[in-house]
């Protein structure tokens, strides 16, 4: 499994501004919790382009033998680092996403966060395409590419492929930016919540009471519902992240937050256990990852200010949307058409990674910031002529985690 979600033109996240409610001597800027978000693009390069494609191809690379001997096998954390990623993106989503939802009206954040979302996801869809056609002209791959249809297209453009009947996927990574879409619409419903004086736990209660709703009428409604309910799944991971944001940047209770922390574990535990059984035992353990994930991602905002910024990762959490995207199209094509030349799996690493990055920073240049751009243009608030803004307070923030 490997993943969204879900971000902005410049990696910025900013915590609440509110100073009444914000817990005393808390940084407005969570860099760490942006770096994590970089770290998270790369376990899932990873393990795409180094511990399943060795897998597949039934070879042994020391590094990566050393990393599952001493860092994911004791630890056991499940493929090859992939989901650890997905549970960082997941989190971070759930924190971000909910703040901005404190701060924009429902327009504001409807269109901040489709822009955010669909146009690098069209870009790599017809990126995918493009290749699929390669392949089959060149004589590869030909069975892939007689499945793809105008109607097969314009579903994983949409997303719609994933609550589809047969399935044809383009853009592996993607299922989980659909479960990124129904978050925000779960929580732009209840922003509303949380830009009064309401309590706030009303919005991750009704948050799981909607989705335990959907997990006892999974099989009540046909295919395409049942498979919409296993995106349904996973958004308990997103309100472990959104509940964090309460307790460190609303002040929300401890206890009250930590209940619905118990309540989340089991509504996620009764959505995965009757679709995905085998990842709920030692041997495939979502738990271990997400147990992992958790304690990274609360380290970091809690030592927000302590521990001094990395400029790569900066740098990588900037793209890490467009990367999540384009790595998995084109480095694994390049990976897999000059190791059929011969090139040994060091030098198809480089390669691929190589294609990765000339991508990514196309797509990021050429499609994400701008249409991040056209998305805050849209939606910005004109200046008021005596004295202050209409617009939000505070610096802009990176919405993001894969894509938010």
């Amino acid at each position: 499994m490997v993943i969204d979600t879900r971000p902005a033109a410049t990696p910025t996240l900013t915590a609440h501004q509110d100073g009444a409610r914000r817990p005393p001597g808390r940084s407005d800027y969570f860099s760490l919790v942006n770096q994590l978000r970089g770290a998270a693009a790369l376990l899932v390069v990873w393990d795409h382009m180094v511990g399943q494609w060795l897998s597949q191809q039934r070879l042994h690379w020391e590094p990566n033998d050393l990393v599952e001997r001493f860092v994911m096998g004791p630890l056991n954390i499940i493929q090859h680092g992939g989901f650890l990623g997905v549970a960082l993106f997941f989190l971070i989503s759930g924190f971000v996403v909910t703040r901005a939802a404190t701060r924009e009206t429902p327009g504001k954040f409807a269109v901040r966060r489709l822009l955010r979302v669909y146009p690098p996801m069209i870009v790599a869809v017809l990126l995918a395409v493009g290749i699929a056609w390669l392949q089959h002209w060149s004589g590869h791959g030909s069975a892939a590419w007689e499945s793809i249809t105008p109607v097969v297209v314009l579903k994983a453009m949409t997303m719609l492929t994933y609550v589809s009947v047969p399935q044809v996927v383009i853009v592996g990574v993607a299922w989980t930016l659909l479960i990124e879409l129904i978050f925000y619409g779960l929580v732009g419903v209840g922003g509303f919540v949380l830009r009064r004086s309401w309590p706030d736990w009303i919005v991750p209660a009704g948050i799981l009471v909607v989705v335990g709703a959907i997990q006892l009428t999974a099989t009540s409604f046909g295919a395409e519902y049942f498979l919409f309910s296993v995106s349904v799944a996973y958004v308990p991971l997103l309100v472990l992240g959104q509940l964090v944001y309460l307790v460190t940047q609303r002040g929300a209770r401890i206890w009250l937050v930590g209940l619905l922390g118990v309540v989340t574990w089991l509504v996620f535990v009764r959505g995965i256990e009757p679709i995905y059984p085998n990842s709920l035992t030692p041997e495939g353990s979502y738990g271990s990852s997400i147990s992992i994930a958790l304690v990274l991602f609360l380290v970091a905002v809690l030592a927000e200010g302590r521990i001094r910024a990395n400029r790569v990762l900066d740098l990588v959490a900037a793209r890490s949307y467009s990367l999540y995207l384009v790595h998995g199209i084109v480095g694994l094509y390049v990976m897999n058409l000059v190791f059929v030349d011969g090139w040994t799996f060091p030098w198809a690493l480089v390669a691929g990674l190589l294609a990765s990055a000339l991508g990514t920073e196309l797509v990021y240049r050429g499609v994400e910031k701008p249409s991040i751009a056209v998305g805050r243009l849209l939606t910005r608030q004109r200046t008021r002529p005596a004295g202050g803004t209409a617009g939000d307070p505070g610096r802009p923030m990176t919405v993001g985690a894969v894509a938010s």
